[in-house]
């Protein structure tokens, strides 16, 4: 062992002088430092700001994951900030302003409302203070960090996407050209209409939505007073969905005499 950075690691790694840090001047002899708290206490804030950059490159991928679901969005849908925060992970949801935020794209914002409402703490260092009995107590210098692991799970839940895949993505950050193209690829599949048409969510091509009312449909059908009121009793009870049937092709023109459909309806939908 020649040199002292030869002997730094055998020194630390042995315990023989706890927390050393050794130097070797030019003469050749070793001295020893033991490090201070506060010098503990910047190498934690230092670990601090790097856990800090990585929940930021977390949020800035997460972020493209909201982007991309708002971007999907058809008439229907209820507000998506209200889903996120009612999707349920067996935690405390984090708040509907957190969707907000990274629909905004505004990480600073994202992780300001990811550390409010985090449990996670981490320690700074530890100083001693005058406690009850005037006895020096030592108390935890902490801060709380940012629970990226629930967002990811939050969001997995309210999009329908594997965690691992949502984790991974995170992992990866925004700027990973592989990203973009995974997140466009798993919200196509699952919220354009070529996605739910394939998953089957969506009716054949030139179908749509008809309202009418109950005596409107029974006279168009010429239903009997008896069938009439069976059929207000099916509306009162249930929505009615008619599909096509093989067996009775469309026909292109329409029933002569009947009344005008009326969009607004309230007692059946066809």
């Amino acid at each position: 062992m020649g040199g002292g950075a030869d002997i730094a690691p055998y020194i630390s790694g042995r315990g023989l002088v706890p927390n050393a840090r050794v130097f070797a001047p030019r003469g050749g002899k070793l001295s020893f430092m033991t490090a201070t708290k506060e010098d503990q206490r910047r190498e934690r804030l230092r670990e601090l700001d790097g856990l800090m950059a990585r929940a930021g490159t977390a949020v800035t991928a997460l972020a493209l994951l909201v982007q991309g679901r708002e971007a999907r969005a058809s008439a229907g849908d209820a507000p998506l900030e209200m889903a996120f925060a009612a999707a349920d992970t067996g935690k405390p949801p984090l708040p509907a302003g957190l969707w907000v935020a990274l629909r905004r794209g505004d990480t600073l914002m994202a992780l300001d409302l990811l550390v409010g409402a985090s449990d996670i703490e981490f320690v700074v260092g530890e100083r001693e203070e005058m406690g009850s009995g005037y006895r020096l107590e030592t108390v935890a210098e902490t801060r709380a960090l940012p629970d990226v692991d629930l967002l990811q799970a939050q969001l997995a839940a309210v999009l329908d996407l594997p965690p691992d895949v949502v984790t991974l993505l995170a992992a990866w950050g925004a700027d990973d050209p592989r990203t973009a193209t995974e997140v466009n690829a798993l919200l196509d599949a699952r919220f354009s209409a070529a996605g739910r048409a394939i998953a089957g969510e969506s009716r054949p091509v030139g179908s749509g939505t008809l309202s009418m009312s109950v005596d409107e449909l029974a006279d168009v059908l010429q239903l009997a007073p008896e069938q009439a009121k069976v059929l207000a009793t099916l509306a009162r009870r249930a929505a009615m969905t008619i599909t096509p049937s093989n067996d009775y092709p469309a026909s292109s023109s329409q029933p002569s005499g009947g009344p005008m459909l009326d969009p607004s309806g309230p007692n059946a939908s066809t």
